[in-house]
């Protein structure tokens, strides 16, 4: 049988086949037959959290702490600026940090013993978050003592020091002056304490005049400065007219107060052959300056009353003298 010639139309699956076309997609068309390119799919949109408010910011970090820092935890520090409102609000701290802490009225009641400022304690409790103050503090429900802090072991070193070297004996302490012309205050001059001592000269006896001497009262600088200040005031008392010398400062926390314990400034009062009479912090607070001066008072209002007569007092002791020289005569 003889072969049939070759014909390509034939051919099927070889290479004069053609590839079919990719179908496109349709153009859109608008109302106008105009063609509209065709559009990209724009991804999903992500919505965006809203704010915090500051009650709900508060409400977080409240649940962080307590879950990350569960109770009760014992604390062991230095206590600090202590105040019994009912409830008792203070600081506990260690040489590099300070804790704020509350105890309640009804968890202070049942502490037995009378915790100062400058013990060392241990506390009892918890830490959280008050929200409407956005402030973090430790909860204590119980407070023991442990010992004595650094500041006030310091403070009872250096009274036992100068307590036997006589420098609180009371057979070296002057009389104050009972009528004094001119007194030396040494304190900073911006403060509440110098306000004080001014007011209450202008009412007892505006002729007595105060010499204001500014002086640092806390911190670093200001045990040099108070000495240096007593030490020159003493040395030119009779050229300046001085009567007496009064060193004094508003309330404030041991660790505000404390330039008046160092033993630069006790040196300086020791030697201090012009009447001196001291006032540091509040009633409560006592310093080495104070234990050392011939005089000691609880605040500035009652130093100035301490060494400035009243002319209302002296009026009347002119008048009841000038009685009695009329029935001698």
């Amino acid at each position: 049988m003889a072969r049939k010639p070759f014909n390509p139309d034939d051919a099927i699956g070889g290479l004069f086949d053609q590839a079919p076309e990719t179908e496109k997609p349709a153009p859109v068309m608008d109302s106008s037959s105009r063609e509209i390119p065709n559009q990209v799919e724009a991804p999903a949109r992500v919505d965006k959290k809203p704010p915090l408010t500051p009650s709900s910011l508060n409400q977080r970090v409240k649940d962080v702490l307590e879950r990350g820092i569960p109770g009760p935890l014992e604390v062991v520090g230095e206590l600090s600026n202590l105040k019994r409102q009912g409830h008792w609000y203070f600081s506990l701290k260690d040489d590099d940090s300070v804790v704020s802490c509350v105890m309640w009225r009804s968890d202070a009641g049942r502490v037995d013993f009378d915790p100062r400022n400058g013990d060392e304690v241990v506390i009892k409790g918890r830490i959280s978050h008050w929200q409407p103050a956005g402030r973090t503090q430790f909860y204590a429900s119980s407070i023991r003592k442990k010992g004595l802090g650094n500041l006030e072991e310091r403070f009872q070193a250096l009274c036992a020091e100068l307590r036997r070297e006589g420098y609180f004996d009371d057979d070296r302490k002057m009389p104050l002056p009972a009528f004094p012309r001119r007194i030396a205050v040494v304190t900073s001059a911006t403060g509440a304490a110098i306000e004080d001592v001014r007011r209450t000269a202008a009412t007892r006896l505006p002729a007595v005049q105060l010499l204001v001497i500014d002086v640092r009262v806390q911190g670093d600088d200001a045990p040099g400065q108070i000495a240096a200040a007593i030490t020159k005031l003493d040395r030119n008392a009779e050229a300046l007219g001085i009567d007496a010398i009064l060193v004094t400062r508003g309330g404030g926390s041991r660790e505000d107060l404390w330039a008046f314990n160092e033993r630069i400034v006790a040196d300086a009062a020791f030697a201090c052959r012009t009447p001196l009479i001291a006032a540091i912090g509040h009633e409560v607070d006592t310093s080495v300056i104070e234990l050392i001066a011939d005089r000691r008072a609880s605040t500035p209002t009652q130093a100035a009353m301490f060494l400035i007569p009243d002319r209302t007092e002296l009026l009347g002791q002119v008048q009841y003298l000038e009685e009695r020289l009329r029935t001698v005569v």
